[in-house]
């Protein structure tokens, strides 16, 4: 046998833990999506954050059927890789910072993208609360970018 570093015996390979080679199952639970389901999702997951219906759209035009995507939506959800409330709070900030608009406009916006009628309404008053930002203040902010 070869020697380590340390001048004990190396047996080389992987070392496994007794306790879990076992008893490791490798067959898909019944709840988790298809694979290829979850990939997709995850493929558009990773080009940028989504709102549970634009994902849900997108994987209905991939060909997904109503069952798999619904499947998908919620292992995504109980993993928090899919949440309606950070993906519209940043949505807000980064409206506010590039390209300032109303209250109403971003309401409006986080309905066209599937957002809930209550969280569209809550999420831009709490971002300007966060952000120390009145709406007074974002409407001044709004002309003079409108003036530029």
């Amino acid at each position: 046998m070869a020697q380590g570093r340390d001048g004990r015996e190396r047996t080389g390979g992987p070392r496994e833990n007794p306790d879990t080679s076992s008893s490791r199952d490798d067959s898909p639970r019944e709840d988790a999506p298809p694979q290829d389901v979850l990939d997709a999702g995850l493929r558009l997951l990773n080009v940028r954050t989504r709102s549970v219906q634009e994902l849900e759209d997108r994987l209905r035009t991939k060909g997904f059927s109503t069952e798999d995507v619904a499947r998908c939506i919620q292992w995504l959800r109980e993993r928090k890789l899919l949440d309606d409330h950070p993906f519209a709070a940043a949505l807000v900030r980064h409206r506010l910072r590039l390209s300032p608009r109303s209250p109403f406009l971003l309401k409006r916006e986080l309905r066209e993208r599937g957002i809930a009628p209550e969280l569209a309404e809550a999420v831009p008053h709490e971002v300007l609360e966060e952000e120390g930002c009145t709406e007074n203040e974002l409407a001044v902010r709004v002309a003079r970018a409108w003036v530029r």
